[in-house]
């Protein structure tokens, strides 16, 4: 049985246990971003058009980058581990993973635009197609194939387990976050994110028995 409280657990097993290693590559990434995030603003000031094409360019490497982070956090979730060249070796899913993405935002979108409820059930039922690229390098179409069949009947559980990780992120926010200045988010941000990411992962885990 799907128990919300038992993937906590293994998560935050996980989490204590390789908190140096977790941390260390999520202060990196989050390190890089705003690094992307400085240079194209300044290159913004300078030129409209630059700036443009500069974003671009960020987007993509920001891509890469998120695509090895998430497959960093699958092999450490299997025992495994990879280097940074890995990390970077991913690029080839760029364009299937940001398509999965779309696709996934645009039907959400559209059911919270028709009726919220739709829209709820879209993102639940759908909410590991990213993932499913990533780990599975698989079609868009068989990444959506996929997600409906392991998220069917645990639909209340998933959207349970996304109301607790919200909840956690929003009391570590109000205690960290509010005048604190940019140094403390970061810390915050890269404190929580990789046990969030943790947890949503196990979760994807354990639906693929694989837990």
């Amino acid at each position: 049985m799907f128990s919300i409280k038992k993937i906590f657990t293994s998560a935050w097993n996980l989490y204590t246990s390789k908190l140096t290693t977790v941390v260390g590559i999520t202060a990196l990434v989050y390190f890089l971003s705003a690094l992307f995030e400085a240079a194209v603003s300044a290159v913004h000031e300078v030129s409209l058009i630059g700036g443009i094409i500069v974003g671009v360019i960020v987007v993509v490497i920001g891509l890469i980058i998120e695509i090895g982070y998430v497959k960093y956090f699958l092999k450490l979730l299997s025992g495994g581990y990879q280097t940074v060249e890995d990390v970077l070796q991913y690029s080839r899913l760029l364009w299937k993973y940001f398509l999965g993405m779309l696709v996934f935002g645009l039907l959400v979108l559209g059911g919270l635009l028709l009726l919220i409820i739709p829209g709820i059930y879209l993102a639940l039922r759908f909410m590991f197609v990213p993932i499913l690229i990533i780990d599975k390098e698989i079609s868009v179409r068989e990444a959506f194939r996929q997600s409906s069949l392991i998220t069917s009947g645990v639909k209340w559980k998933l959207l349970g387990m996304l109301v607790v990780l919200g909840a956690l992120q929003s009391i570590v926010g109000l205690s960290l976050f509010s005048d604190s200045g940019e140094l403390m988010y970061a810390i915050g941000f890269v404190m929580v994110s990789p046990f969030v990411l943790m947890v949503f992962l196990k979760a994807y885990r354990y639906l693929q028995g694989l837990n």
